[in-house]
């Protein structure tokens, strides 16, 4: 049964024409691709005797969405806890915005080419490390928060001058390419495992060394007055991505082989199939870790408006699952 359960009934009215959703390339992106390579939500929606369009737009970070979201040229962004978390603090009015679910964890690994670089501490100011946003990504508050527990309390920015910006397929290149300034990359599958096929390349740590506990590595999320006014249309969205997550558990092979249809990856498709079928991926709506980051974003400054519970920041339809 799904994780849903039984939606509630939602009286009908008008839903709109077109649904454009915002991702970014890589593996944690895979069910999007799937329900993009599937056409899920548009099945889902004809079903439901609601307008069927569904617009795909590529997006190198979270920020970038969120301009896209503000603006008006996005309805439903997939990108990392901290972007969501930073529109939420500032958003107001009719601008304000609500979380969907998460879609899943996939691993997410520090890379390094620096020989000397062991843990966090051994940066240099030679190093540079590549994260997707400098300001604001999962990657580059996981090093906050890693920095705080490696150099003291207080001490979280302490490698934010190290951090530059670059999304995962540039990032990989450039570390790759031992010219780049980029002497380290902390990303997901699969720029993490080409990069450890270099000989020179080696692990300096994953996230779930950082947070003792599983993390979402990302979170959709919308302004809550398309949510309002599209209510029926946003629960078939669940339940597509509920579709595209089983797909993928039941055949791992097939959702490799359109993954990396759509998204250009030359990943070995037994290599993609090896990644989904991980213990560390896991694909489903729960929100993992929202608290932990919510409540450390607060403490640091980086958002302004603290968060009681993780689901009073979700809507209705996921508010009981078993989050953190």
């Amino acid at each position: 049964m799904s994780a849903l359960g039984a939606l509630p009934f939602i009286a009908a009215h008008a839903q709109t024409a077109q649904i454009r959703i915002g991702v970014q390339p890589g593996m944690s992106y895979l069910p999007f691709y799937v329900m993009e390579h599937e056409k899920l939500l548009e099945k889902r929606l004809t079903q439901a005797g609601l307008p069927a369009s569904v617009s795909w737009l590529r997006f190198a970070n979270g920020p970038a969405m969120n301009d896209g979201l503000l603006s008006g040229s996005l309805d439903v962004v997939g990108t990392g806890i901290p972007s969501f978390l930073t529109i939420w603090a500032k958003a107001r009015g009719p601008l304000e915005v609500i979380g969907l679910a998460a879609y899943g964890s996939v691993p997410t690994v520090l890379v390094s080419r620096n020989p000397n670089v062991k843990t966090v501490a051994d940066f240099t100011e030679a190093d540079r490390i590549a994260v997707p946003a400098a300001n604001g990504s999962l990657q580059s508050m996981l090093l906050q928060m890693e920095a705080e527990k490696v150099f003291g309390a207080g001490n979280w920015s302490k490698l934010d001058h190290l951090m530059i910006s670059r999304g995962h397929p540039d990032a990989a290149i450039a570390l790759l390419s031992h010219s780049s300034e980029v002497t380290a990359h902390f990303s997901a599958s699969p720029y993490y495992i080409q990069e450890l096929r270099d000989p020179t390349m080696h692990a300096v740590l994953k996230a779930e060394d950082i947070t003792g506990r599983p993390i979402s590595n990302g979170m959709m999320y919308i302004k809550k007055s398309f949510y309002t006014a599209n209510r029926q249309s946003i629960q078939q969205m669940l339940l597509a991505m509920q579709d595209s997550f089983d797909l993928i558990k039941s055949s791992p092979e097939s959702a490799a082989k359109m993954y990396t249809s759509m998204s250009g990856d030359k990943t070995d498709i037994a290599d993609i199939v090896a990644i989904i079928t991980a213990p560390g991926s896991i694909y489903e709506l729960t929100p993992r870790s929202f608290k932990a980051f919510a409540d450390f974003m607060f403490k640091v400054g980086t958002i302004n408006r603290s968060v009681g519970a993780w689901n009073d920041l979700f809507i209705d339809e996921i508010k009981n699952l078993p989050g953190s």
